[in-house]
């Protein structure tokens, strides 16, 4: 549907109508999930699939930053540090909610690489909300992630995420980095 004056696609996986618990997964960037008709028919999912064949609802949103909707969708997350593409997110477990495919006290997250950060910053921020996470290879400092990540990498993430040779930016970088805000973690990981 759309959310904030963006369309956000969301895959939802689930076996048995009666399912409470949800798991919101959180993928990487330049991983694509759900992006056309031919991609639904022939991709399976084996996490998602595990997950629902042990009772949980597995919703996949497509937020803003992700690929196969675009330019202009995949730009709309540069430089947003997450804020956005968590409004995104945020909004899908709503309509979750909202149409009863979950109970608001059980809802999970996970992801892996970006989606880990999004997983552990969703988990920092939005604890209240969550029940649990599970951040795989999840990125836990933005400063050391650019400063380490291998060269052909290096300036497409930082047109992402920011520039951590700019010492406005750098703040920024180590503000939002999970690492920096471990102490206000109060759900399980």
């Amino acid at each position: 549907g759309v959310h904030r004056g963006l369309e956000v696609v969301v895959r939802q996986v689930q076996l048995d109508a009666q399912v409470e618990q949800l798991t919101a997964d959180i993928h990487e960037l330049e991983t694509l999930r759900a992006v056309s008709d031919e991609l639904e028919e022939t991709h399976l999912d084996t996490e998602a699939q595990l997950l629902a064949n042990r009772g949980y609802a597995v919703l996949q949103p497509n937020f803003r930053g992700s690929t196969g909707f675009g330019k202009a969708f995949t730009n709309a997350g540069n430089g947003e540090w997450g804020a956005k593409m968590h409004d995104d997110l945020l909004d899908a477990v709503k309509w979750a909610v909202d149409g009863g495919f979950a109970d608001p006290a059980k809802v999970a997250i996970m992801g892996g690489s970006y989606g880990g950060y999004m997983c552990y910053a969703s988990a920092i921020r939005y604890g209240t909300r969550l029940k649990g996470a599970l951040c795989v290879v999840a990125i836990s400092n933005f400063v050391t992630f650019l400063e380490n990540t291998q060269s052909y990498r290096r300036d497409l993430r930082r047109v992402e995420y920011g520039d951590e040779r700019d010492p406005k930016q750098k703040g920024k970088l180590i503000e939002i980095s999970p690492v920096t805000n471990v102490s206000k973690l109060k759900i399980p990981l």
